[in-house]
């Protein structure tokens, strides 16, 4: 790796390339994961969604598309399974949903929406939303509601939520019951695997979907195999793993030069004053900060090397087509719900239902998840919330950031994030960070929060 000489840090660069960002920058030249490896052409086989009988496409539409036409042409390419939810695009889902599907034959599709449940909800207040959805998708009923976010085990008993299912499946205005998890976010004692298990031998829940990917599967896969034991249908979301670039897609993969406090550039004061006010630092304690920022970055620059030398370094777009593909490959997974909000979107995802991994990536997989494991907080983990002085809900800000960065989807997680008022990643500024360590795949947490902040508000 030739090191530039004179490279410059603008504060927007910098960032990006700080202690606080991981891996998914530039594809090199001449990389060989660009290759697909096609099964036999012909029908893609379906499968059967768990104890609904339903036989679905093995890659879903997620609700996250605001162009009936693009729903339309997935449902053309055979896609038959719709997931959306009263929350997305503040009901404006349900909507563009209910225009693709007009004039469609309802028996050849299976659409389902999401409720968040409150401790406080009952049947009535949970039947009025849910008549609001059928109003917006213009239907008479959904093939699935699910309960949306179950972070507690208590909560898959909710009197409320079970009592309104009951009357809606007399009415027939739905016909299955599911649940989502993130996983718990705060420092609840229930885990990830906690709640899916539990809620898989519950018996009143059909369906459920949940987080999996290639480093996440130990947990995930545990949760498939009960699902298949109890015939509860089981669909993916967040394939791919959380990962962004550390390295900056213009870094050209080069280490930094150190900054010459005697000589800086105009950029470089200018971000270093930033810094200064930012982190209420005297200016000596913001370039002792910098200089850690700059060598965090090269030494992880450097771990990366092995890995940067075969594969290149993976983009995300990349990333999410390999790691469709692995999860697609275990027969047990019944579908994939995937962001798709384009034409080329669907152009790219769906035709993966007949795509296999080749050796070269089952190698990038591998490698990857050994290189970059401290690089992944993942999905629904609570590990390190009790050693946070502010209690921060951390994998729920991390999710945001997997929103903001790496789906497109930068609106919807700003909002969230300004729902969270003043708890937020903002605390971890002036913390003593006593997290750093806490995390059991070695992520560094602070920096990792800090960046999302970054990302996520307008300051």
């Amino acid at each position: 790796m030739k090191q530039k000489k004179g490279q410059q840090i603008d504060r927007r660069n910098f960032l990006t390339k700080s202690g606080a960002a991981v891996i998914a920058g530039t594809i090199l030249p001449g990389s060989k994961l660009s290759g697909m490896s096609i099964k036999e052409a012909g029908d893609v086989p379906l499968r059967t969604l768990g104890r609904t009988g339903f036989k679905v496409y093995p890659v879903a539409m997620g609700g996250f598309c605001q162009t009936a036409n693009v729903f339309k042409y997935a449902m053309d390419m055979g896609v038959n399974h719709i997931d959306t939810a009263e929350a997305y695009f503040r009901g404006n889902s349900e909507r563009t949903v209910g225009k693709a599907i007009a004039g469609v034959d309802r028996n050849k599709l299976f659409i389902s929406t999401k409720l968040w449940i409150e401790p406080g909800d009952t049947r009535e207040s949970i039947l009025e939303r849910y008549r609001k959805c059928l109003e917006r998708l213009g239907s008479d009923y959904y093939d699935a509601l699910y309960s949306h976010g179950v972070e507690k085990k208590q909560m898959l008993n909710h009197k409320g939520f079970h009592e309104a299912v009951a009357q809606l499946k007399s009415e027939g205005r739905v016909k299955h019951a599911g649940i989502s998890c993130h996983g718990p976010e705060d420092d609840g004692k229930d885990s990830f695997e906690d709640i899916l298990m539990a809620a898989a031998g519950d018996g009143r829940f059909d369906l459920m979907l949940f987080s999996y990917n290639f480093m996440n599967k130990d947990e995930a896969g545990r949760v498939i195999r009960f699902c298949k034991e109890k015939n509860v249908g089981a669909v993916a979301m967040k394939t791919a793993p959380g990962i962004e670039s550390p390295f900056g897609e213009d870094s050209g993969l080069e280490p930094l030069d150190p900054m010459d406090e005697n000589n800086l550039s105009k950029g470089q004061e200018e971000f270093l004053k930033e810094i200064i006010e930012e982190d209420n630092l005297s200016r000596q304690e913001a370039l002792e900060e910098i200089s850690v920022r700059i060598d965090e970055y090269n030494s992880e620059l450097k771990n990366a090397e092995p890995y940067i030398m075969k594969y290149g370094a993976t983009t995300a777009e990349e990333l999410r087509k390999v790691s469709l593909k692995w999860v697609l490959e275990n027969p047990d997974m019944n579908t994939v719900t995937i962001t798709m909000d384009s034409f080329s979107a669907v152009d790219t995802f769906v035709p993966m239902a007949v795509q296999s991994l080749s050796q070269y990536e089952r190698e990038m997989i591998r490698d990857y998840a050994s290189t970059f494991n401290n690089k992944y907080c993942r999905h629904g983990c609570s590990a390190c919330v009790e050693a946070c002085p502010h209690k921060l809900p951390v994998s729920r800000i991390m999710r945001y950031a997997y929103y903001f960065r790496l789906q497109g989807r930068e609106k919807y997680a700003m909002t969230k994030y300004l729902e969270m008022a003043d708890r937020n990643a903002d605390l971890c500024r002036n913390c003593e960070a006593p997290c750093l360590g806490a995390c059991p795949h070695g992520v560094n947490i602070q920096a990792n929060l800090l960046k999302a902040h970054r990302n996520l508000t307008l300051a």
